[in-house]
């Protein structure tokens, strides 16, 4: 079994500090402390996580895959949850979030349609719409291989084949991209 990479340091540094940006958003807005589960994936990894119907991209096709051109990991792509030893929240301790009785409501989620969402869902619906307003792309609005959202992942919102190209030409400067955004 490969281990995951959760070293925020193997962020490309713009992807490292929206993320930064995104957690300390979570934390003003909703009192959650987040923690990052996920950044750099090496191939392999990448491969095992197809193989597993976890993602739709192969090696290499990922934000996560991104490196420098010196081979150093430049992933655009993390996974954030909420960080159950900190958190505040009524009703979440060490375990996953299903509290029985609890309310939940209805949001339209594309090609899901509208379905009751469960707490936990709405949570990381909420996290996924901030990332959204800071400008990350998040993988709650995607359906992975017919299984759903990907709740946790978020990504510089810039094509990979840019990003790709501006590693080559600009030496991994990102900014040219986000002024053409």
């Amino acid at each position: 079994m490969r281990v995951t990479d959760r070293d925020p340091n193997h962020l490309h540094p713009a992807a490292r500090a929206l993320m930064e940006r995104h957690q300390a958003a979570i934390l003003r807005r909703l009192g959650a402390p987040t923690t990052c589960i996920e950044t750099h994936r090496e191939d392999g990894r990448q491969e095992d996580a197809f193989a597993a119907g976890l993602t739709e991209k192969r090696a290499g096709g990922s934000h996560h895959n991104v490196k420098f051109l010196d081979g150093r990991p430049a992933s655009c792509a993390w996974h954030l949850v909420i960080d159950p030893a900190g958190a505040l929240i009524i009703g979440f301790g060490s375990s996953v979030l299903h509290p029985r009785g609890c309310l939940t409501a209805p949001v339209d989620m594309g090609r899901h349609g509208v379905k009751a969402l469960s707490s936990e869902e709405l949570l990381y619906l909420s996290i996924g719409v901030i990332g959204e307003e800071l400008g990350a792309t998040w993988g709650g609005r995607w359906d992975v291989r017919g299984k759903g959202p990907d709740w946790t992942h978020f990504q510089l919102a810039f094509p990979l084949s840019h990003i790709k190209s501006a590693m080559r030409l600009q030496g991994g400067d990102l900014s040219a991209l986000a002024r053409s955004a």
